[in-house]
């Protein structure tokens, strides 16, 4: 009795995780209202049930919006292209035979509200440099698909290893693959593909002064330090000299083919490391 139960626990238990971690259930719901046929986009599987009718008004919305700039009688219809936990994004269709119209929707699940590119990366001129005279993106698995005119087709595809250097780490997570290791990755090669990020976790003690830090021989190969932060155990003073704690350091790179990854633990003072790691980072 004692195992069946204990069986039970274990499914319900990830049961439940997966039904709270996994991505939002798309369905197409039919409409046929006068001028306007075909289908629309509509979520279902969200708990918030409020936060689930607001996505659900966006997406009607922007297909009606986007139906009314036609004359005529207009099928809608949709393709989506991004799918994850907290964020999709889908292209709206709405045609006469004649004539095409898109717009991207972008959503963010956990406000409900539309996202738009510089809520996951910084240095806005940057990237937009980069997208060069877009006027607006829909996100996808890898890159973000521009287009320079309004309701034109997505005809521009940047993937997301070109805007590695502007992304919002504290975002990243969300929309991009992120790869974690420890020092056990010490001597051994991890694949990955280009715009793809690497978050490896080691133990320091920056109150002695003594940190991670990627190795210049890397940065000359081309890898990129997306960026670094540095955890204590909970309760502990980290003022206190010898709190040991945890340096978190990011990094991706734009390139492929095989980057050699060393990191160095020393003071910033100091020419020479007390430890070093290395691995190797293949990059498709």
């Amino acid at each position: 009795m004692k195992k069946i139960l204990l069986l039970f626990l274990l499914v319900f238990c990830f049961a439940s995780t997966a039904l709270a971690n996994g991505q939002i259930t798309l369905l197409s719901r039919s409409v046929d209202e006068g001028p306007i046929k075909g289908v629309i986009p509509e979520v279902d599987g969200i708990n918030d049930e409020n936060m689930q009718k607001s996505i659900n008004g966006v997406l009607k919305m922007r297909a009606y919006e986007l139906a009314r700039e036609l004359p005529a009688e207009c099928v809608v219809s949709y393709n989506q292209l991004l799918d994850k936990t907290s964020v999709f994004s889908v292209v709206l269709k709405a045609t006469t035979g004649d004539r095409t119209l898109y717009k991207a929707v972008n959503i963010d699940v956990t406000t409900g509200k539309e996202c738009i590119l510089s809520d996951f990366f910084r240095d806005k001129e940057g990237f937009e440099r980069v997208l060069d005279g877009y006027e607006d993106i829909a996100l996808d698995d890898a890159g973000v698909y521009t287009r320079s005119e309004k309701y034109s087709v997505y005809d521009k595809f940047v993937p997301y290893a070109t805007l590695l250097r502007f992304v919002d780490i504290g975002e990243a997570g969300r929309f991009l693959t992120v790869h974690k290791i420890t020092k056990a990755s010490a001597g051994a090669a991890l694949h990955i593909k280009a715009g793809e990020l690497v978050a490896i976790k080691l133990d320091s003690n920056r109150s002695t002064g003594y940190t991670w830090e990627i190795g210049a021989e890397s940065k000359s190969a081309g890898l990129l330090e997306i960026g670094t932060s540095y955890l204590m155990p909970g309760g502990k003073d980290t003022s206190a000299l010898g709190a040991m704690g945890t340096d978190i350091i990011v990094i991706g790179t734009d390139k492929t083919g095989s980057i050699p990854v060393k990191l160095n633990y020393k003071r910033q003072w100091e020419k020479y490391p007390v430890s070093s790691i290395q691995f190797e980072l293949i990059v498709e």
